[in-house]
């Protein structure tokens, strides 16, 4: 999934509307290629293009709803067991490598870590609201960052 969002051949064939047998295509896409009908936007007639990249779509309307599912339904450990995010975060320590920060060293960490995680979590809820979620790149790149620092 996480490679479809830098590189997808697929999407092309899976949404063309002339395609007859994808349930992915839409027949109004093709009408827009038209340069009568196309979308005039502040002096510039722009086209639409009839293939669209699903990567996006698909993460957003089928992955994140039934993920959401699986942990009110069923229980978090078994949420924990299918999700590859927590297998990558956990093969540090089953290979046996140390926390790089003490905790019990750090005071300031310890007086000010529900702020800094409040602030993490604002400014990424903010990022992926405003930039991530409309660059397909740039979620790829943000769900790499995130497996990576997890």
């Amino acid at each position: 999934m996480i490679a479809s969002l830098f590189y997808d051949p697929f999407s092309a064939v899976l949404t063309c509307p002339k395609s007859d047998w994808s349930a992915l295509s839409d027949g109004v896409l093709a009408v827009s290629q038209n340069p009568a009908r196309c979308i005039n936007a502040q002096g510039y007639y722009v086209a639409l293009l009839p293939t669209y990249p699903i990567a996006l779509r698909v993460f957003g309307g089928i992955v994140v709803p039934s993920a959401l599912f699986i942990v009110s339904v069923f229980e978090h450990e078994f949420w924990r067991r299918i999700c590859p995010l927590y297998f990558f975060s956990q093969l540090p320590r089953a290979l046996g490598s140390r926390t790089l920060l003490k905790i019990e060293r750090n005071a300031w960490l310890q007086n000010n870590h529900l702020y800094l995680q409040f602030g993490l979590f604002f400014s990424g809820i903010t990022a992926r609201i405003l930039v991530v979620n409309s660059v397909r790149s740039i979620t790829g790149i943000f769900f790499c960052l995130r497996c990576w620092l997890r």
